[in-house]
């Protein structure tokens, strides 16, 4: 057995029932109408850079509003390639404790031919986040209104890089037919829930990615983000059920059918962060083109370097 989790063959399978409240189709078809008719209102800075053949900037654009008058910027890094418009692009979310990294993290897919936006999520790196939660929060992000899934945390997280998508969709420079979004760990866990909430990714490539399968995931934490709702559970035991009620509106499993795009995810057998059975109970309840890419040895790094080669290949889909 190659994993602390179930093994391999059952895992394979491994496909528990959709939590989806009855009105989780209606709660998203308005969250993302808001989201979508909220303007944009975008901004680019350039930034001196040494690296010729690319322009970056640092950019900027409304977060989701949910209700308010005044929404927080999102944004993050921006890299438009020399090569002649229209441009593939990618969108690149970040882990739970990152933000949207150096320049250098990221050139080289600019270097690549990409156009590339790295964003912050709401409340790391630049990305403010003023919005009010009532009923108090545990240490983290994992509570933030967890008692109100109109005031929940990844509400507007999650339209923010919805939102992101958008603002690189209606860029002069970028084809907005051929984009793809990625990243790791909660940045896997974002562009699956992009790739379910948007019509605009092509591809998706989510790696180890978080926010799948909920009930499992909490009862397996293991000190990790898991673990801030365990500790919220400890302290307000009477909390848990209208708190995972909250949770199975942003849980990926219940997202994952409306994904059509095609998608790589990658897993680690080892990985006690966002644990193999989480990532394949969202894999198995997709329905479009998929590939999944096992790692026995590994864990929350899901492949490292030997996985960066297949993300490679899977981005040049959007530029043959």
């Amino acid at each position: 057995m190659w994993t602390f989790d179930l093994p391999l063959e059952e895992l394979e399978s491994y496909k528990p029932p959709r939590t989806a409240q009855p009105d989780f189709d209606e709660f998203w078809a308005r969250t993302k109408a808001e989201g979508l008719a909220q303007p944009l209102n975008p901004e680019l800075v350039p930034v001196d850079y040494p690296v010729k053949r690319v322009q970056v900037f640092s950019a900027t654009f409304d977060g989701y509003a949910g209700g308010s008058d005044q929404p927080p910027r999102a944004g993050g890094w921006y890299f438009i390639p020399e090569d002649a418009p229209p441009r593939p692009a990618l969108v690149i979310y970040h882990g739970y404790h990152g933000y949207r990294d150096q320049v250098a993290s990221h050139l080289h897919w600019a270097l690549l031919g990409f156009v590339v936006l790295a964003m912050d999520v709401r409340g790391r790196g630049e990305a403010a986040d003023w919005t009010e939660y009532s009923g108090g929060h545990g240490l983290g992000w994992m509570t933030r209104g967890i008692m109100d899934k109109e005031e929940y945390f990844y509400r507007f997280g999650y339209m923010d890089c919805v939102r992101g998508v958008e603002f690189v969709a209606q860029r002069p420079e970028v084809d907005p037919n051929r984009i793809g979004v990625l990243g790791s760990s909660q940045g896997g866990a974002l562009s699956l829930v992009v790739a379910a909430l948007s019509d605009r990714p092509a591809i998706a490539m989510p790696m180890v990615p978080y926010l799948c399968d909920y009930p499992d995931a909490v009862k397996m934490a293991r000190g990790n983000q898991y673990g801030e709702l365990n500790n919220y559970f400890i302290r307000y035991p009477e909390r848990e059920a209208e708190g995972m009620k909250t949770l199975s509106y942003f849980d990926n499993v219940n997202l994952a059918p409306w994904i059509t795009c095609p998608t790589l995810v990658s897993v680690g057998l080892r990985d006690i962060i966002c644990p193999p059975s989480t990532v394949f109970s969202t894999y198995n309840h997709m329905t479009c083109e998929k590939e999944i890419a096992i790692y026995p040895y590994d864990g929350h790094s899901g492949g490292g370097d030997a996985h960066k080669e297949k993300v490679v290949a899977w981005a040049h889909r959007l530029n043959p």
